[in-house]
């Protein structure tokens, strides 16, 4: 065998070596980015609701009742409750409701007051109200119940709080004021 031919075959070696190895990084570099892009989608992504949405219906009226006995506040007596069904189990059944008050009424300059509630045999309980603009029903959850956010802001305020479901109940974990 002549030098020259040791030479040629050695370099074939390598390059079948070489793409071997790039294509294990190339795979490498595929799953990373699909792994993140899921990561991603499934934290970072929440359903969010707002009390300006367009698609915000009247209540029924079992559902009134359930926010006023649970309030207590005869100011809210006057107001219209407008709101639409959610998914907050994640069951894919929309049978809770998000509601707020039509025409701003009982609201403050960036924050009304929203309900979220859930059927209780042929009524609804008020499983948490809070102040906000919009809500976000967030990926992350406790027993089957979704971490909860409420956010407000104006150009010289926000306002965002976090509520996680402790088995019982909702409680507040982070109330951040600017």
């Amino acid at each position: 065998m002549r030098l020259a031919d040791a030479y040629v075959r050695l370099g074939q070696k390598q390059n079948a070596v070489s793409a071997e190895h790039s294509g294990k990084e190339m795979m490498k570099s595929i799953i990373i980015v699909l792994f993140l892009t899921f990561v991603f989608l499934n934290v970072c992504n929440a359903e969010e609701f707002c009390i300006e949405d367009q698609d915000l219906k009247p209540v029924p009226e079992n559902a009134v009742r359930a926010i006023l006995s649970s309030e207590r506040n005869p100011d809210w007596k006057t107001c219209r409750f407008l709101g639409k069904p959610i998914n907050l189990d994640g069951d894919g059944k929309s049978k809770d409701l998000f509601v707020t008050t039509a025409d701003g009424c009982g609201c403050g300059n960036a924050l009304c007051t929203i309900w979220v509630l859930q059927p209780k045999r042929d009524s609804y309980s008020v499983v948490l109200s809070d102040g906000g603009y919009c809500m976000k029903i967030k990926r992350s959850k406790i027993k089957k119940m979704p971490d909860i956010a409420f956010e407000a802001s104006t150009a010289g305020w926000s306002q965002e709080s976090l509520w996680k479901f402790n088995g019982k109940r909702y409680i507040r974990v982070k109330l951040k004021t600017n």
